[in-house]
């Protein structure tokens, strides 16, 4: 095949990826459920927020260190599509207030939930940027179910080695 004919497939074929990965294809007030399945797969988790919304949450970490939501509306439309594990959404989660179910309306699901018996307290693990920077964020909730602590690393993983 000339070079010509391949980098149009291949530019299709990166674009029908980053519609599975993202949702971007989706449109806001026409796309429906299905067509949301259809694009980005079954939902990992499914948060109803009652009155008939849902948001659905697709994770797509800790490589990926996106989330991405789609809000749908009691009819069965998408309301609206986007990228939740930000800095912006982790300043939304009060220490002292902020319950698990608030975490994961606002973040989605954590990579990874580590129970410190001895602590009494369950450390929920985000990978994300700031900025451009990937950390590690480390949510612990006490045994009331109420958040106590948010810890910010740089990922060491990415670390330089000249360090």
């Amino acid at each position: 095949m000339p070079a010509r004919r391949a980098i149009p497939l291949l530019a299709a074929a990166l674009a029908a990826c980053a519609s599975y990965y993202s949702g971007s294809g989706l449109v806001p007030g026409k796309s429906t459920s299905a067509e949301v399945e259809a694009a980005m797969g079954k939902p990992a988790e499914i948060v109803n927020l009652g009155g008939g919304e849902a948001l659905w949450q697709y994770p797509r970490g800790p490589a990926g260190r996106e989330t991405f939501v789609v809000r749908i509306g009691p009819d069965g439309r998408v309301r609206e599509v986007s990228q939740v594990l930000s800095m912006q959404n982790l300043a939304h989660l009060r220490p002292g207030e902020s319950t698990p179910e608030d975490a994961r309306r606002v973040l989605g699901p954590p990579f990874r939930i580590v129970p410190m018996t001895r602590l009494q307290r369950d450390v929920w693990e985000y990978y994300l940027y700031e900025d451009v920077r990937p950390i590690i964020v480390y949510l612990q909730f006490d045994s009331s179910q109420r958040l106590r602590e948010v810890l910010r690393i740089d990922d060491p993983s990415f670390r330089s080695r000249n360090r």
